[in-house]
């Protein structure tokens, strides 16, 4: 897998396929994306925004916190 970052929204992608299904969709951020950073064991990811805001992501769960 791997993330892309457009404006506020964060794309999760399948590596082999290309594919990025809406439950891989992430609109939790007001600002701008600057930064993601995945997990060691790629159960998810940590972003962060413009406005200091930063959100982790279980993709386990599809659940942002």
């Amino acid at each position: 897998m791997f993330a892309a970052a457009n404006s506020s929204l964060i794309s999760v992608y399948n590596f082999y396929t290309g594919e990025c299904p809406s439950y891989m969709q992430f609109k939790g951020h007001v600002g701008k994306v600057r930064g993601i950073d995945w997990f060691e064991d790629d159960t998810g990811f940590a972003s962060c925004s413009t406005n200091g805001d930063v959100f982790f992501y279980d993709l386990q769960l599809y659940k942002e916190t």
